[in-house]
């Protein structure tokens, strides 16, 4: 038996089975395999509340614009509940008649008498797998060749992404989970990235969102 320790003395662990490698922009994931994931969060109208037919006609409109991607697509969409624990301060809202501030009054006084209150999030994760041939084809290339190959290929994912957003904002509200900077109390600045904080709490349950 050949002794593997030179190579690597651990066992393989969930980290090997994931597909995530690195982000490539503030929003794009490339993944070990060389397909590219781009993640959304969305909020959709009260579709519990809507009448069946109506149900069925967003899901066959849905169904006719996902087909045109073709079968080197995927599509992954989940949902979180987070815990929420304030409710926006009365100095912070503003309202234009006396009637709906009551009415964001009775709201507040409301969840403050609820205890644990929480609300549901939606994501939506796109993945390009490359067209085996392309994969075969790049392993022939040059290195300025293969890197060429490859940006056509980023961009034709960005292009779809964009068609995609174009269409979908007539059914949900749909936002690119996008890197930004935060800065804290020191004045010191960090990326955070809102896809791998997703990725990590599908993952692991914690939510560092």
């Amino acid at each position: 038996m050949i002794n593997l320790k030179t190579y690597r003395d651990k066992p393989k662990s969930l980290g090997d089975l994931l597909n995530y490698a690195t982000m490539i922009d503030n929003a794009t994931l490339l993944n070990k395999d060389g397909s590219l994931t781009t993640g959304y969060s969305y909020i959709s109208s009260d579709l519990s509340s809507a009448p069946l037919y109506e149900r069925n006609a967003l899901t066959n409109r849905m169904n006719r614009v996902l087909s045109q991607f073709g079968s080197n697509w995927t599509i992954h969409i989940d949902s979180f509940r987070t815990k929420v624990n304030n409710y926006p301060k009365v100095e912070e809202s503003f309202f234009k008649d006396p009637i709906t501030k009551q009415i964001d009054n009775n709201r507040r006084d409301y969840f403050k008498n609820q205890g644990n209150l929480y609300e549901t999030q939606f994501t939506l994760f796109l993945t390009y797998i490359l067209p085996s041939k392309v994969k075969s084809l790049l392993l022939s290339m040059s290195t300025d060749k293969k890197e060429s190959e490859i940006d056509t290929h980023i961009k034709y994912f960005h292009d779809k992404l964009e068609e995609f957003e174009n269409i979908f904002t007539s059914f949900f509200k749909i936002e690119r989970l996008e890197n930004y900077i935060q800065e804290n109390s020191y004045k010191e600045k960090s990326i955070y990235s809102p896809t791998l904080s997703t990725i990590n709490y599908y993952i692991t349950g914690k939510n560092i969102l």
